[in-house]
């Protein structure tokens, strides 16, 4: 495999690919260019979008359980999903007490 040179040490492909900070929306390597730091993760610029209607975000927006929002499409309330926790702006599912995705509220 591949061998790179990280602090004067020759590192292993999958060693250095793990050191590599990791986009908080694709999870691809930030290894060059510009990043956003936001939410306590770093972000390609063209990746840090609305949750919901996926705008590019600037300098400001608005967070909701940890995700990004335009002010446009900011929740106006923390119901989140039971599946995947993102918030739920639009129809929502009630069931076993919890509230859910339509898309999320699936067979096991």
């Amino acid at each position: 495999g591949k061998v790179f040179s990280v602090e004067d040490s020759a590192v292993c492909e999958k060693c250095f690919n793990a050191r590599i900070p990791k986009c908080g929306k694709c999870n691809n390597g930030i290894t060059s260019g510009q990043s956003l730091f936001a939410l306590d993760k770093k972000w390609h610029p063209d990746c840090f979008v609305c949750t919901f209607c996926e705008k590019k975000l600037g300098g400001s927006f608005v967070q909701s359980n940890g995700f990004p929002y335009c002010s446009k499409c900011a929740p106006s309330s923390s119901i989140s999903c039971a599946a995947c926790n993102k918030p739920i702006v639009d129809r929502v599912v009630q069931a076993f007490d919890k509230n859910w995705h339509v898309d999320c509220f699936t067979c096991t």
